[in-house]
């Protein structure tokens, strides 16, 4: 297949991270017709991916490369990214066929992708950094809305690849602003619930009824996602079961506070909601994102010597 052929149905694309993300967008490359090698570190991971796919998933990342038109990753953080592409005396993306690119679906630091991007471009490879929202739903529906950076060039080789995951897709310009608009995302969307967590529980404690501030929340110029989504299901519920963990929306978080300190944002917004996250890790345990409503019941003033 020549390097400027989009990569369409039926060409070899490896995908590397199978985890809950990661398994839902590789199962729906295979239905779309692509011919999915994926790997994941773990072997209950890629036990699940052949018991989905019905294909075996490979044992290393160069094994799921070889011979690959494009390789996706879903990782942790652009330096998982990084160690698995080009790390080690022979670096594994050496596989892919010449010409090949790599897609970045990672929620990543996007000056880890900015620096990235001339590493693979120095082999032959091309880089669109392409971090995606909608959710497990939407991995398995095929509907995630696809941020991607990257030379209009390469973003146009694996559109077909891109519309097979998502329904969605905005080039959102250069390399790198594709994970900068994601932790802007992040950012938006994490500290919007906390701040409805904590309105929550000062509103209970001023003798509001929950049920009564939820469907104001929800019916007002407050509503949002987590009003939508969150309070009613998760918190009023007692399930606190949202299926993210606290140590991934911390880590998050991190990844939101870097690139406003690269600008050189003044305000201490970002990292306030990362340090908050981080406190809440700390102390409640790598639980469900949710629980960070109990770590918020633990931080109040004591009055006249006991707990308010």
């Amino acid at each position: 297949m020549s390097a400027k052929e989009p990569i369409a149905a039926g060409a070899s694309i490896a995908f590397l991270g199978l985890g809950t993300m990661g398994l839902g967008m590789a199962a729906t490359l295979v239905r779309s017709g692509f011919d999915v090698k994926g790997y994941d570190p773990s072997e209950a991971a890629r036990e699940i991916f052949h018991a989905e796919t019905g294909k075996a998933a490979a044992l290393s990342a160069e094994q799921a490369m070889r011979d690959a038109e494009a390789v996706v990753c879903m990782l942790p953080d652009g330096k998982f990214v990084r160690e698995a592409l080009l790390g080690g005396a022979t670096p594994a993306v050496a596989a892919l066929n010449p010409g090949g690119v790599v897609v970045d679906c990672s929620s990543c630091a996007p000056t880890d992708t900015q620096a990235l991007a001339p590493d693979l471009a120095a082999k032959g490879y091309g880089l669109v950094d392409c971090p995606v929202s909608g959710g497990v739903a939407g991995t398995k529906a095929g509907t995630l809305t696809l941020m991607a950076g990257g030379e209009a060039t390469h973003v146009e080789r694996v559109r077909p690849l891109l519309e097979s995951m998502g329904s969605v897709i905005h080039h959102t310009g250069p390399v790198g602003s594709g994970h900068a608009m994601k932790t802007l995302v992040n950012f938006i969307g994490t500290s919007q619930m906390m701040l409805d967590f904590q309105a929550m529980l000062i509103g209970e404690r001023f003798g509001l009824k929950p049920e009564t501030m939820v469907e104001i929340l929800d019916r007002s110029y407050a509503k949002n996602l987590s009003t939508e989504i969150v309070l009613r299901q998760q918190i009023l519920s007692g399930a606190f079961h949202h299926n993210f963990s606290l140590a991934l929306a911390a880590k998050d978080a991190r990844i939101a506070a870097e690139p406003a300190r690269a600008v050189g944002f003044g305000a201490d917004t970002p990292d306030h909601f990362a340090s908050l996250l981080e406190d809440a890790l700390k102390t409640m345990g790598n639980e469900d994102l949710t629980y960070s409503y109990k770590y918020f019941d633990t931080l109040w003033e004591r009055d006249n010597g006991e707990e308010a």
